[in-house]
C-alpha cells in the first residue's frame, strides 16, 4: 500500500527542486537548468506555499546575479588584461574559486532549508525581491 504524499512534502520537494535547478544553471547545465525553472515557475505560480514562492524568488535572483557576475567580472578581466597574459587567467582562476565558489556553498545551504521546510534568503542580494 502505497501512502499518499502529504502538500507540506510537496512543497518541500518543489522548494528543494528550485535551488538544485540553481546549482545545476552554475555548474553543469547552464541556461537549460534556468529556461527549466521558468517552466517549473509558471506550472505552481499559483501555489498558495509561501515556502516554494520564496524558493522560487530566491533561486531566480541567485541565477540573475551568478549570471550578472560571471559576465561583469569576466569582461573587467578581459578589459584590464589580455588572453595570452598569464595574470589574465590567474584573475579567472581566483575569480572561479572564491565567489563563483561561494555562490555554489550558498546554494547548497538554501537547498538543505528548503528541504527542512524551512526559508533561505541569500545574503547580499536575497533582499531585493520580498
Amino acid at each position: 500500500m502505497k501512502l499518499e504524499e502529504t502538500t507540506d512534502n510537496k512543497n518541500k520537494r518543489l522548494a528543494g527542486y528550485t535551488q538544485i535547478l540553481y546549482l545545476l544553471n552554475i555548474t553543469l547545465l547552464p541556461v537549460i537548468s534556468f529556461l527549466i525553472l521558468i517552466f517549473l515557475y509558471q506550472k505552481h505560480k499559483t501555489n498558495d506555499s509561501p515556502l516554494v514562492i520564496h524558493h522560487f524568488r530566491q533561486s531566480f535572483l541567485a541565477n540573475i546575479m551568478a549570471g550578472i557576475l560571471l559576465i561583469f567580472v569576466s569582461l573587467l578581466i578581459l578589459i584590464f588584461g589580455s588572453l595570452e597574459s598569464a595574470y589574465t587567467w590567474m584573475w579567472f582562476i581566483l575569480y572561479f574559486l572564491s565567489i563563483h565558489s561561494v555562490l555554489i556553498l550558498f546554494g547548497v545551504l538554501a537547498y538543505i532549508k528548503a528541504s527542512a521546510g524551512e526559508v533561505y534568503t541569500y545574503p547580499v542580494f536575497g533582499k531585493f525581491w520580498e
